[in-house]
């Protein structure tokens, strides 16, 4: 079993049903590293009270963050990589990236694993009533394998609970990647996404029963002290809950314009005022380079070592204006390049790749080799070099895990053209947390995205 690519994820939220945003995402790979760990903005919601008790985080928090949109592609072939999606109640959070936009693997490629059933039958708690297993909290489980974890609902801390959880029932016999494993996988997203079939159960509420639509169930639940309800889209795993029978939901015809599928391609988008590719943005929107410091000093020669900083911004992502920026420095620590420019219409991904694009074909322009180190907040970039999903994409036809068509190929394209040319090596920083040169990057950026407002 390749312990890279098994990844663990959970997610915390504005609250359930179809209105509900992600506000945390977290990914951990089977070795216990962190992938992923990001707050998002909400787009629909501006407050939370029920949910922000429970996960402690407030619309201040998540203000200058992005939108989980803004890391789709980075978080699709993250996921995309994967043969193996860990979750404690996972169909929830899957059901959440779904109504995020985001296209998560088809389930006959990627095994589904939701640790919550195995577990709770296991631990044994039946209702006195019906018999019924009742679903066990990921605290229970994991005090019961001896992890003492703390800040529980906070998505990371969750996500490690559940990876050392699924190692601990592999090794227990609990849990068994078997067939079992493999039909309930295409169940878990599948009921999640093609059936589109929802049970909500409310326990406590002015009516007790269970509903099959949010608008329903919320009419419930909302204003109600105390309130006890939940989300489910296996019956089964609604039935167990409950404890009582559940009749079958009725299906629910996909209105046109929702998010895609698990498995179903990612349509490109491409914007009507900006370039088509980057050969046409090299042409109409070139790059613009202006000298510094010691590159203004006679006798001045780019030196052999050095980092470069890049950023990207799209002030309204996608198809909005966007601009680009790379700093260059000395060995020393000393910027002696500003390399800046943008486009009416565009991404934040591809200005995020123009920037490493630009950057490379200006420092290979005398076809020397160098020493490199490029300085990115961008985990898609950084992580395409680093954990080669450029090298799968090219092997691939430049098709994704997924099957579908590798987005900006061209600038890809682009990037792979220099990376043999040097000593190259790409270091993840995180944005808008004062360093100093990221900080000058994303403002220069912008500045070049707001000459086309």
């Amino acid at each position: 079993m390749d312990k890279d690519r098994i990844l663990a994820l959970d997610t915390e939220t504005t609250g359930v049903g179809p209105n509900a945003e992600i506000l945390q995402l977290s990914v951990i790979d089977g070795e216990g590293a962190v992938r992923m760990n990001q707050y998002f903005r909400p787009k629909k919601n501006s407050s939370w009270p029920e949910a922000e008790k429970v996960n402690h985080i407030s619309p201040a928090m998540v203000s200058k963050c992005p939108f989980i949109l803004d890391h789709k592609e980075e978080i699709q072939e993250m996921l995309g990589n994967a043969e193996t999606i860990v979750g404690y109640n996972l169909p929830f959070d899957v059901q959440m990236l779904l109504q995020s936009g985001l296209t998560l693997p088809d389930p006959k490629k990627t095994i589904y694993i939701d640790i919550m059933p195995p577990f709770s039958e296991k631990y044994g708690e039946r209702d006195p009533f019906t018999g019924n297993i009742r679903w066990q909290k990921l605290i229970t489980c994991a005090k019961h394998y001896g992890y003492d974890g703390e800040g529980w609902h906070d998505s990371l801390a969750d996500t490690k609970a559940t990876i050392y959880c699924f190692w601990k029932m592999i090794e227990d016999g609990t849990l068994k990647l078997d067939k079992k494993a493999e039909e309930r996988s295409v169940k878990i997203a599948l009921g999640n996404t093609r059936q589109k079939k929802k049970y909500y159960v409310v326990k406590r509420g002015r009516n007790p029963g269970v509903y099959y639509t949010w608008d329903d169930c919320k009419k419930e639940v909302q204003g109600f002290n105390g309130a006890v309800y939940k989300s489910f889209v296996i019956k089964e795993d609604a039935e167990a809950w409950y404890g009582k029978p559940v009749k079958e939901a009725p299906k629910i015809v996909k209105p046109a314009g929702t998010a895609a599928s698990a498995g179903a391609p990612a349509a490109a988008k491409s914007s009507a005022k900006g370039a088509k590719d980057i050969a046409e943005a090299e042409k109409t929107f070139p790059a613009k380079a202006k000298k510094l410091g010691p590159a203004l000093k006679a006798g001045f020669r780019v030196p052999d070592t050095l980092t470069i900083y890049t950023d990207g911004s799209c002030l309204s992502n996608p198809d909005g204006p966007g601009g680009f920026a790379a700093v260059f420095l000395t060995e020393e620590g000393e910027a002696f390049l500003h390399l800046t420019g943008g486009e009416p219409g565009t991404t934040n991904n591809r200005m995020e790749l123009r920037a490493a694009y630009e950057a490379l074909k200006w420092i290979s322009q005398d076809g020397k080799r160098r020493q490199i180190t490029f300085c990115t907040d961008s985990k898609y970039l950084q992580r395409a070099i680093t954990q080669r999903w450029l090298n799968n994409w090219k092997r691939n036809g430049w098709i994704t895990t997924k099957g579908t068509p590798v987005l900006n190929q061209d600038l890809w394209k682009g990037i792979d053209a220099f990376l043999t040319s040097h000593a190259l090596s790409f270091e993840w920083t995180k944005g808008h947390a004062g360093a100093q040169y990221n900080e000058l990057c994303d403002q220069l950026a912008k500045a070049e995205a707001s000459r086309f407002q």
